[in-house]
């Protein structure tokens, strides 16, 4: 998941690129945070390795 986060992400930052201004800010929604597509690949990224440690947790062979 961590890795499509950070696909759609730069697709957005390359659609911010080639659209004109108020459009692309538009499309973003970006509410003023410059620091906003960073943030949303730190806690995918942060969500994927909490989902792999409960998945390896859970496979544990019982004593």
């Amino acid at each position: 998941m961590g890795l499509a986060s950070a696909l759609y992400e730069v697709f957005e930052w390359l659609l911010t690129v080639v659209a004109a201004g108020e459009t692309a800010d538009y499309y973003n929604g970006q509410q003023g945070d410059v620091w906003d597509p960073q943030k949303d690949m730190e806690l995918a990224q942060l969500g994927s390795l909490l989902a792999w440690i409960a998945g390896r947790w859970r496979r544990r062979p019982a004593s």
